[in-house]
């Protein structure tokens, strides 16, 4: 049997998202077990897709840009704008950070989702050339000490990146542990 690059990234992908997570195996397993035989590399991109990139509510990034500037303390710093639909309201969120995706997390915190900590963060090319996409993939850690993996493909790893935070997010908020420290979407605002 020839499997594609992609499907290759997705099966290892999945796999290694499955061995550190305990929902991983369960979804592919019931799949099995409910079809009583092997699941096809398709099927099993099927789920992967729909567990981490179909993942988009309550928060799906609409727009993401960034500028990089040095702070009084001459260290260089990212300035995010992002434009974050929740539950389909659009909000306008702005972080500082080392980088896009910690200032990306510094806004978010900020604004949306209070407590949740960054344990890892890996990324791919999946093919080659200038129209290449890139997999990222994050793993978040939330108050009550869940982890979460999030995954992403965009032509551009920074909105990957991107996503894949949002896709733990989401991920995490749908399992109801941190929707409890998530305040409200307009709470504060005019």
């Amino acid at each position: 049997m020839s499997v594609s690059h992609k499907c290759q990234y997705a099966l290892r992908a999945i796999f290694e998202l499955a061995r550190r997570h305990g929902n991983g195996p369960t979804s592919i397993r019931e799949i099995a077990d409910a079809q009583g035989d092997e699941i096809s590399s398709l099927q099993i991109r099927q789920v992967f897709e729909e567990t981490y990139f179909r993942c988009t509510t309550p928060f799906k990034l609409e727009a993401f840009r960034t500028k990089k500037k040095i702070d009084a303390d001459q260290i260089e710093v990212v300035n995010c704008v992002a434009h974050v639909a929740v539950d389909g309201v659009s909000q306008e969120l702005r972080g500082v950070g080392n980088g896009p995706i910690d200032a990306f997390m510094e806004a978010m915190k900020e604004e949306l989702v209070t407590d949740f900590t960054l344990l890892s963060y890996a990324e791919h090319s999946l093919s080659e050339g200038a129209e290449a996409e890139a997999i990222a993939y994050i793993q978040i850690e939330t108050p009550s000490g869940e982890t979460f993996f999030g995954a992403a493909i965009d032509t551009n790893i920074e909105l990957a990146s991107i996503k894949a935070v949002l896709s733990a997010l989401n991920r995490a908020l749908q399992t109801d542990l941190v929707r409890a420290s998530r305040p409200a979407a307009n709470e504060g605002k005019p």
